[in-house]
């Protein structure tokens, strides 16, 4: 496939294969994992200059949702800034966004101690996020979680529990949510679904076949939007023995954002690399 298909960048072009299954070696990613072994969900935007994460100092309840900056890519995260207006207190997790920024979708606990997903928006990037709202879904009663918004806001993509896509009209559902089509057993037990802008791209987290039988993350690919999903490829090179999720996928298709937990719930976060 050449370097500049659509299949992984919706468009955008690439300087690698973005359907290629190989990787370098993850590492961490400079600037985050301050507050080390509690920082959860990762978004970035497009320019891979401001990132969105949840993190933790401490118990479960106390994940907020923070962003960072940078003035290059290459460059170290700077300092987290609470995103005061969307932090209740109760489990702030997930962050997902838009391309162009203005809307953000997140995890909370409602006031049944139940996870679902929230959304707010903003109408510039200087302005405050509004008062976050639930976004209503066929399937709330398994609680959704983890999801993952195309960059133009047209659906939004989650696990409850197994994989759902979610047509988008702004920050409201439209529609049933539909099961991801499939053409291995296996995705059934998917979570934390990651595509590509043109949606022929899947990543999420399943029992990984390296010892220990944690999760990693694997990859799925398909021909067209209407069609199901191939056999799932393990992407073993970015696994390690402990609990491996996908988090983001920047537009070229060439990185991919991941979360690593160990044995003892401490979770960092990574980026690994397909070579040009």
């Amino acid at each position: 496939m050449s370097p500049s298909g659509p299949a992984g960048s919706g468009g955008t072009t690439s300087l690698c294969d973005p359907a290629s299954t190989t990787f370098g070696m993850p590492y961490l990613v400079p600037g985050l994992n301050r507050i080390l072994g509690g920082e959860q969900g990762l978004q970035l935007s497009p320019d891979e200059l401001t990132a969105y994460i949840s993190a933790s100092p401490g118990s479960f309840y106390g994940f907020d949702l923070y962003r960072a900056r940078r003035t290059k890519r290459t460059e170290a995260f700077g300092p987290y800034e609470p995103i005061k207006e969307l932090n209740s207190g109760t489990a702030d997790m997930a962050p997902t966004l838009t391309a162009n920024g203005l809307t953000i979708f997140f995890d909370a606990l409602d006031e049944a101690d139940l996870f679902r997903m929230y959304v707010a928006t903003r109408p510039s990037l200087t302005a405050p996020f509004s008062a976050p709202r639930p976004l209503v879904t066929s399937v709330d009663d398994t609680q959704p979680f983890g999801g993952y918004v195309l960059p133009d806001g047209s659906a939004i993509y989650f696990h409850a529990p197994s994989l759902y896509r979610q047509a988008l009209d702004g920050a409201k559902a439209v529609g049933p949510a539909v099961p991801v089509p499939s053409l291995d057993p296996a995705s059934t037990y998917a979570t934390y679904p990651v595509v590509s802008p043109d949606e022929r791209i899947l990543y999420y987290s399943l029992p990984s076949a390296l010892p220990g039988g944690h999760n990693g993350v694997w990859m799925a690919r398909r021909a067209s939007t209407g069609a199901s999903f191939g056999s799932q490829v393990e992407l073993s090179a970015i696994n390690d023995t402990g609990h491996n999720f996908p988090a983001w996928l920047s537009p070229d298709g060439c990185r991919l954002y991941l979360i690593r937990v160990t044995d003892e719930l401490k979770s960092f976060h990574y980026i690994a690399e397909r070579s040009p």
